[in-house]
């Protein structure tokens, strides 16, 4: 059952008018939603793909649509990269603590998934 908005008209309190729920029913097919879910991240991950290499170039263009979440993705994917590197070594620990601290600093700026 999925709920529709009823528009309410008359008094809360009028007991003469029919407070049934209103909706309809539908049935979900979970191979076709899963199909539909599928084909929209294949959309997005072309989309996103040709605006990472046009940011990678780091050439003027125009604003892309979602600069500032790839911008913050990538910024996040790089530091924990570089963090996973400094995590074994010994002579980086003081580096990968300060780093480790600072994260959330470095990539508050840009917007989440």
């Amino acid at each position: 059952f999925v709920p529709t908005i009823a528009r309410r008209q008359g008094s809360p309190n009028n007991p003469y008018l029919n407070r049934a729920a209103s909706g309809y029913h539908t049935t979900i097919d979970p191979r076709d939603l899963a199909r539909r879910l599928m084909a929209c991240r294949s959309q997005l991950a072309g989309e996103w793909c040709e605006q990472l290499r046009i940011l990678a170039t780091g050439e003027p263009h125009e604003r892309l649509a979602e600069e500032a979440l790839l911008l913050g993705l990538s910024a996040r994917a790089a530091m924990r990269s570089l963090l996973r590197g400094l995590k074994p070594l010994p002579s980086r620990r003081g580096m990968h603590a300060f780093l480790e601290a600072r994260l959330p600093e470095i990539t508050r700026d840009y917007p989440r998934l």
